[in-house]
């Protein structure tokens, strides 16, 4: 039920985001985010720094996987 919940917020079409400043991108990934997530800036942050310093492509469906991983491994919690 949990992963589903995740997953929910990603299936909405949203822009995309490969040639915008960190700080949208980071809101972008924030919006994604589970309702209740706390320190939803900061986990945006770290996914966003994950992403660009692993050089990968920040599409939707990495960063829906990326939030369902985080979310099942550690409830969003630090």
């Amino acid at each position: 039920m949990r992963r589903a919940s995740l997953l929910a917020g990603c299936s909405r079409h949203e822009q995309n985001t490969t040639s915008v400043s960190p700080q949208t991108v980071e809101a972008h990934i924030a919006r994604q985010l589970p309702a209740g997530t706390h320190d939803r800036q900061d986990w945006a942050r770290d996914i966003y720094i994950a992403f660009s310093t692993q050089h990968s492509l920040l599409q939707k469906e990495n960063l829906c996987a990326a939030i369902a991983v985080a979310g099942q491994e550690s409830n969003l919690q630090r």
